[in-house]
């Protein structure tokens, strides 16, 4: 068993954390073993402690551990030459730690590194036998520990004055940049750690309003990162060139000369703050996002403020699910993980089915699979658009789910995909 690397004042402090702090013994009394400690006495009050926790599901007073203490000295578990370090932590029990979150933190990175060392343990024989979905499993799960949390939630009648301040301070969305959306999304646009879906059937503009959620939060010198599983990452910039310079840059003759003086001045207002990245479809997992997003930290010191992933229906659950309803329902639940994780909006689009071609109103009874991921979205924006309607540019955004406002309302807008405009502003 691997001990832990803390000085011997640090490991007694882990153990007056376990005896005062209920929801880090929560946690710890599952991942955290009597004999990580190197002091006998400390690995005995740690078992002492979880033990009762275990038993009664509560911590134990100090009543309960001096009666303990008893008992071990007259079965001599504890030896006379023990006695002075268990009176030592026992006069400690009620005194607070002030550095009790530096002592959580790094009690939770001690954790998350036995975790992987026991996934990579793991995983050699799943090697062998290339049980690669195995393995990956193994790997999630050890990466989920360092994601844990030792809090015990909100205290919903303390402290109400500065939660309703702070609520009103924190629900501010990053726009979509079309005025009769915004108006109807709390906080005037998708707001963090909240999942919003495009629904649309096919070629009718999902991926078209995904840029334009990404270039309104970019002009508000937000740091955007474009995930593309459909399209190439060159076919996703070229959208955003043509959204950008309004003009098609693929007919004859484009107007490059227009496009560089729009970009160039674009580049010294935003510098690095779009990044496109492309992955495969079918096969791409959200923790490959994750483990994107650590690299672009780590090269590049960028932390995206708003996500978007076009199209979450493509892509593959981390764990095997045998029905595609389910897979559909798994996916969106981690993209939505995802953007709790990086307290970022997070937008993606969704399929619907061959009923919603052409359909006045496009509903969440026209999704293509599952409506699972609806039930977790925050908002899901339904695109409505008849032949009619694409002939004369025009369409219909119709709030199929709204969790913070009204549903069921219809947004008309004018478009000009012809010139990479998903919405025109008239």
């Amino acid at each position: 068993m691997t001990k832990f690397k803390f000085d011997l004042d640090f490991q007694r402090k882990v153990v007056v954390l376990a005896f005062q702090d209920y929801a880090f013994l929560n946690v710890a009394a599952n991942l955290i073993k009597p004999d990580n400690f190197e002091s006998f006495v400390l690995s005995w009050y740690f078992q002492a402690i979880r033990d009762y926790f275990l038993d009664y599901e509560t911590r134990p007073t100090r009543a309960a551990l001096k009666n303990e203490i008893t008992k071990a000295k007259t079965k001599k578990v504890l030896k006379a030459s023990d006695m002075q370090e268990v009176k030592r932590i026992f006069k400690m029990l009620p005194r607070r730690l002030k550095d009790a979150d530096y002592v959580i933190n790094e009690v939770k990175s001690f954790i998350r590194h036995q975790e992987i060392k026991r996934a990579m343990i793991e995983s050699i024989p799943l090697l062998e036998q290339e049980r690669y979905d195995d393995i990956e499993e193994a790997w999630d799960a050890a990466k989920q520990i360092g994601h844990m949390s030792f809090e015990v939630g909100l205290s919903y009648f303390e402290d109400y004055k500065e939660r309703v301040i702070r609520r009103s301070q924190e629900n501010t969305g990053v726009p979509t940049g079309i005025p009769g959306v915004d108006t109807h999304l709390r906080g005037g646009g998708l707001c963090p750690k909240e999942l919003g879906l495009i629904q649309a059937a096919t070629g009718v503009g999902k991926s078209q309003a995904l840029i334009q959620f990404g270039k309104s939060a970019l002009v508000r010198k937000k740091k955007v990162v474009h995930y593309t599983m459909e399209m190439s990452e060159d076919a996703i910039a070229e959208r955003y060139d043509m959204s950008w310079a309004g003009v098609s840059i693929s007919r004859a003759n484009p107007d490059y000369a227009k496009l560089f003086k729009r970009l160039d001045k674009l580049g010294r207002a935003y510098k690095e703050s779009l990044i496109i990245k492309e992955f495969p479809t079918g096969s791409t997992t959200v923790g490959d996002l994750r483990a994107h997003l650590t690299i672009l930290e780590q090269q590049l010191d960028f932390i995206p403020d708003v996500i978007v992933v076009d199209y979450g229906d493509i892509m593959r659950p981390t764990r095997r699910v045998k029905e595609k309803r389910e897979r559909i329902g798994e996916v969106f639940g981690e993209l939505l993980s995802l953007a709790q994780e990086y307290n970022v909006p997070l937008w993606s689009g969704t399929q619907a089915n061959r009923d919603a071609l052409n359909k006045s109103v496009v509903t969440l009874k026209n999704l293509s699979e599952s409506i699972e991921h609806a039930k977790i979205a925050t908002v899901v924006l339904a695109l409505c658009q008849t032949e009619q309607e694409k002939e004369d540019n025009e369409m219909r955004i119709y709030f199929a789910k709204n969790r913070n406002d009204r549903s069921g309302v219809l947004v008309p807008i004018q478009t000009a995909f012809h010139r990479g405009q998903f919405f025109v502003n008239t």
